[in-house]
């Protein structure tokens, strides 16, 4: 039997790519959400896309199940990821607001009365063209938000500023989600680290970041 607790096998993480949001409008082209921002390519040569930020505020919803194998007493974790098509060090920063629902109960407006906010503070990016970018972890508190009965969750993803950058040069590709696994004992959540881990494999010697 594995008893080391130090093994992460209890979080689990989603990837939300953003056009799989449900904020998207029929055509897929653009976003329902404040500002309307343009669904198109980002990376055209990588044959990526992302949704492009024209302005301060522009943002997209995304309503999905809260995940059946969560642990309710431990809080979720969030991450943006997003490209920059500039050279230029920009330090735009987001922000994410929840509400968690139950069933057979209105779906709420993302920014009417959020449960939570989650702002991630602005950093500067690459000064790279086209480079990915990938924000910090952010802890929620949703572990004393979420009721019992919450059955779905509603997020509103908002560009809440440039940072210099000019309209459309920041792309949002997609949000990263993770949360504890529940049904198993107490004690076992590791929590990754945004410092480098060294590689102690024979040969090696690189960090890499979890």
């Amino acid at each position: 039997m594995i008893r080391n607790k130090n093994i992460a096998s209890r979080c689990k993480r989603l990837w939300i790519p953003v056009n799989t949001m449900a904020g998207h409008s029929v055509d897929r082209a653009s976003s329902l959400a404040n500002g309307v921002p343009i669904y198109q390519a980002a990376v055209a040569a990588a044959e990526v896309s992302g949704l492009a930020m024209a302005a301060a505020g522009d943002e997209i919803a995304h309503f999905m199940p809260i995940p059946w194998d969560i642990d309710r007493n431990e809080p979720m974790r969030y991450r943006i990821w997003f490209c920059h098509a500039s050279t230029d060090a920009d330090t735009p920063d987001w922000l994410i607001s929840i509400t968690y629902m139950g069933k057979q109960v209105l779906i709420p407006a993302a920014d009417a009365s959020a449960d939570e906010s989650l702002a991630f503070p602005a950093t500067a990016v690459a000064a790279v063209a086209d480079a990915l970018e990938v924000t910090r972890w952010v802890e929620s508190a949703s572990h004393t938000k979420m009721a019992e009965t919450d059955f779905a969750m509603m997020m509103l993803i908002e560009c809440n500023g440039l940072g210099s950058a000019s309209a459309n040069e920041i792309e949002l590709l997609g949000i990263e989600i993770e949360y504890t696994l529940g049904g198993l004992s107490e004690g076992n959540r590791l929590v990754t680290s945004e410092a480098p881990i060294t590689d102690t494999r024979v040969d090696s010697g690189a960090d890499y970041y979890i």
